[in-house]
């Protein structure tokens, strides 16, 4: 079992990652996170991570990861399984979380 300190510790480097990919313009993706900033932990350690990280960044940088929109694939798919895959974004971007009147300052 992961200690809080291995989450914690994968949580900046979310935090981190999210950053670099603002900076670039880039999207975060979840398969992307997966290899370096997930390393140790196992796949049900995601959420309580990204939360983590989401409440680092909303705490020191005044930003939120918010899920972008999963494009629909037009292959023959069950309508189940096309109702589960839309739960689940996989790909992520930095939000403001200050109100209109501080950005225009």
């Amino acid at each position: 079992m992961e200690g809080d300190s291995e989450k914690e510790r994968a949580a900046v480097n979310l935090s981190r990652y999210a950053l670099a990919c603002h900076a670039s313009g880039k999207p975060i993706k979840r398969e992307d996170i997966r290899g370096p900033v997930m390393a140790g932990l196992n796949s049900r350690s995601f959420r309580p991570v990204f939360d983590l990280a989401n409440a680092f960044l909303e705490e020191d940088f005044a930003l939120k990861m918010v899920s972008l929109p999963q494009h629909e694939k037009k292959a023959a798919r069950s309508d189940s399984a096309n109702a589960n895959a839309s739960k689940t974004a996989n790909r992520w971007v930095l939000q403001s979380v200050l109100p209109d009147e501080a950005r225009e300052r």
